[in-house]
């Protein structure tokens, strides 16, 4: 992009050249007077020059076509040539400058005046070639000083990335010619590139003042501001490249980003976003705005718009940094889910934007994970005895092998008279690890000593039988309702029970009777308190 404006400022510093220069030097006036065959030849060609130079541009094409025939009768007046050439190229005509510049050339073969004419077509038409390089060579060993001979070496030893070469010939030029525009902009380009920028500044407001509509002398400007740090400076340079180039879609979107950027710097977060958005529309490169927008957003705390904005990219260009971004603002409000969401989408990319997206999804895993555990670990202390079973087997079925889970349950069926189902998780334990044999044992014939005396139902009965005598039936009935599923539960536990010698199977046999009994004698209980619930009614 930034070579393709080089080549159109080229153009530009070309035609202002021309109107700077428009004729030879005196040396070139003196050879050319000497080639005159008549006086009378002599004064129409200056007459013709005067009018050509003082006419409006319906007066000019009337000379160059008073010109052109008089160069039809006199085919050997090279100055005719010269001149005819002069006033095609001032007026656009390049195809026909060169023609007859050419013939000129012919005339005056050391004319360093028609051959930098020729390079000026030649650059214009961004056709630059082996004759281009040796008419420049011609010219400088023939006028060793000749300023724009050498300030079209050094933008050319530029554009070829000869940074060396084109500042030796380029400053030597600005010597020579320091009221130049073309040369200091050029200059300046390079010192930009090397890192001199307050050289590059000054030669630059050089440049302005001598061509203040030039864009590239002005976006060049903005640049070297902002590398010393002047974005309020660098805005007003870009503001005004910006709209001298407004009609230029390139010249528009890359200063525009320029703009935005100096707008940034200084603080106008409102500005920069509206230049963002305008050169997002003319760009090519509209990935680069929006991620500079959403930057620009996200360091105001404009969290949402920045969001947006990076979704937006990430819809658009599947940008692995516009997802990554977007990733983090979800994570730095806790929104986890999201977050995963777009971290997830680039964790397999092998960029940078996508190892860091594959360690953020491990670490917002790991804390989902911690987080579920500490929610499950609070209500698993709640007095509900529904809540916390739910939150240890939820547990548990995370990890079967997790200590807390195993004997929070242990510990709830103790309390809920369910010893059976607490045999079973006292095993579980030992499985896991957390019990060495000795210590299962131990506990397990403790518990099967205690549900032998009928100890898991005691606390049970006692709230049936107060809640009977007050008259509370229906919590009555909810009490013998645990007694009986305890009771089941047992049952359960029982039929289950791998018996392994005589002993076990006789007392496996005895406690399934007794718990069967006791299951028929709760029954009977239960419709007890169902009768005595309907006489209380009447």
């Amino acid at each position: 992009m930034e070579r393709k404006l080089m080549i159109l400022c080229f153009s530009a510093s070309i035609l202002l050249s021309a109107v700077l220069y428009p004729v030879a030097s005196a040396a070139e006036k003196t050879k050319r007077s000497s080639a005159r065959s008549k006086p009378s030849q002599a004064s129409f060609i200056d007459e013709s020059w005067r009018n050509f130079e003082l006419g409006t541009p319906a007066q000019k094409e009337k000379v160059i076509s008073s010109v052109k025939s008089y160069i039809r009768k006199n085919s050997n007046d090279g100055n005719a040539f010269y001149y005819l050439g002069i006033m095609c190229f001032e007026t656009g005509q390049y195809g026909d400058a060169e023609e007859n510049l050419r013939t000129a050339l012919s005339f005056f073969p050391d004319s360093t005046d028609i051959m930098l004419k020729l390079v000026d077509i030649t650059m214009i038409a961004g056709e630059a070639d082996e004759e281009t390089d040796n008419f420049l060579k011609k010219i400088l060993t023939l006028e060793p000083e000749n300023p724009k001979a050498l300030s079209y070496m050094g933008q050319k030893a530029l554009a070829e990335g000869n940074k060396n070469k084109a500042l030796e010939m380029l400053s030597k030029s600005a010597q020579l010619d320091p009221e130049n525009p073309a040369t200091l902009r050029e200059l300046a380009r390079i010192q930009i590139d090397l890192g001199n920028p307050v050289e590059a500044l000054s030669n630059l407001k050089k440049a302005e003042m001598l061509d203040s509509r030039d864009v590239e002398t002005l976006w060049l400007l903005g640049k070297a501001c902002d590398l010393l740090g002047k974005p309020l400076e660098a805005s007003e340079a870009y503001s005004k490249a910006k709209k001298l180039g407004r009609k230029d879609v390139n010249v528009a979107g890359l200063v525009g980003y320029d703009l935005a950027r100096a707008f940034s710097q200084a603080g106008r977060v409102e500005e920069a976003a509206s230049e963002y958005k305008k050169a997002i529309n003319t760009s090519s490169d509209k990935k680069t705005g929006y991620l500079e927008l959403a930057e620009l957003y996200e360091n105001a705390s404009e969290m949402n718009k920045a969001l947006s904005t990076y979704s937006k990219c990430w819809n658009l260009f599947q940008d692995s940094k516009a997802a990554f971004k977007a990733g983090k603002i979800y994570r730095e409000r806790d929104d986890l889910n999201n977050a995963l969401d777009f971290f997830g989408r680039i964790s397999r990319r092998s960029d940078e934007w996508g190892e860091q997206a594959k360690n953020e999804s491990a670490e917002i895993k790991n804390e989902i994970e911690q987080k579920n555990r500490d929610q499950l670990l609070s209500a698993s202390e709640s007095d509900s005895e529904d809540t916390r079973a739910n939150a240890l087997h939820a547990l548990l079925s995370k990890d079967r092998k997790d200590k807390t889970a195993l004997e929070g349950l242990k510990e709830l069926y103790i309390e809920k008279g369910d010893l059976g189902a607490a045999i079973y998780y006292t095993k579980e334990l030992s499985k896991a690890g957390h019990l060495s044999k000795w210590e299962m044992e131990s506990q397990i014939s403790d518990l099967t000593s205690r549900m032998s005396q009928g100890e898991s139902l005691q606390k049970y009965e006692s709230r049936l039988d107060e809640f009977r005598n007050h008259g509370e039936y229906d919590k009555a009935l909810a009490e013998l309702k645990k007694i009986k599923a305890s009771a089941e539960s047992n049952l359960n536990f029982w039929d289950s029970y791998p018996a392994k010698n005589p002993g076990e199977k006789e007392y496996k046999a005895k406690m399934k009777k007794f718990i069967k009994a006791q299951i028929k004698e709760l029954n009977a209980r239960g419709k007890e308190i169902r009768e005595e619930k309907k006489w209380h009614r009447k």
